[in-house]
């Protein structure tokens, strides 16, 4: 029998996607897009990251089942409140992401854990079903990041860098993260990555 537990991080850390997000795995920004929406408590998903995430509810089971077997692009979006149990429409933020289900994982105790990969913002218009998991309509959002030759962002992603790779050292005994952060050579994916994962 599946548990009815609550969805919570199983591993907290967010790595670099690996994987290669294509056009076709992209919301159509003039069609009407009704994907699966996978709530979750506590955290967010960013694009550009992957995040390990440890699914209980029934109803979450049945999207991911459904959803890796038909290599479907699901929604991913953050409760308001953590305790909400059969989250509606206003339960959730408008602001998500769409993400790719990449692995899914029985463990032995019964638990299911999946490896989502983020790739682009969206937001949700309404909810298209309740049961036996949520459907919405979404619409993805632009994104504006400034010109390569901005001066003034440049200094400020440098300094975000700067001291995102100082706290990290401090608290992680084997710097993975900063060195990460040191590699990352794309504006956009070192932003999300160090967004994924500051608590």
């Amino acid at each position: 029998m599946i548990k009815d537990n609550n969805d919570d991080i199983s591993s907290a850390i967010s790595v670099i996607a690996e994987v290669t997000n294509s056009d076709s795995d992209k919301i159509d920004s003039n069609g009407s897009n009704i994907i699966p929406i996978l709530p979750l408590r506590n955290m967010f998903l960013f694009p550009s990251a992957i995040l390990t995430v440890s699914v209980g509810r029934d109803s979450s089971l049945r999207l991911v089942r459904k959803a890796m077997k038909n290599k479907e692009i699901i929604g991913v979006f953050c409760q308001l409140k953590s305790d909400t149990e059969e989250p509606g429409l206003h339960d959730l933020f408008s602001v998500g992401t769409s993400a790719k289900i990449l692995r899914v994982f029985e463990l032995p105790d019964d638990s299911t854990t999946i490896v989502l990969q983020g790739i682009e913002r969206i937001r949700i218009k309404e909810l298209q079903q309740t049961r036996p998991y949520i459907k919405g309509t979404v619409e993805p959002l632009a994104e504006a990041m400034p010109e390569a030759e901005d001066t003034e962002f440049n200094a400020l992603l440098s300094n975000v860098r700067h001291d995102a790779v100082q706290l990290f050292n401090m608290t992680e005994p084997h710097g993975e993260t900063s060195l990460a952060i040191k590699n990352i050579d794309n504006d956009y994916t070192l932003i999300n990555f160090i967004c994924s994962n500051i608590k």
